[in-house]
């Protein structure tokens, strides 16, 4: 199974602490070259253990309002 979050509304981006979307695109550049992550028309994790940590933190973020 697999999820899909969409991070890229600038919303999204500042409630996480990013001020631009250039600053998110170079975040996953870095975790794409480090095979963190891949990318096929949409970023894929690949850690299993920052997989989970982000599908466990993002919920308790997204209530933050």
């Amino acid at each position: 199974m697999s999820k899909t979050i969409k991070l890229c509304c600038s919303e999204s981006l500042q409630r996480f602490g990013f001020n631009s979307y250039s600053i998110f695109s170079r975040a996953l550049s870095s975790l794409s070259k480090r095979d963190i992550a891949t990318k096929n028309k949409v970023y894929h994790i690949q850690n299993v253990m920052l997989k989970k940590w982000i599908l466990r933190t993002l919920p308790a973020l997204m209530d933050l309002e």
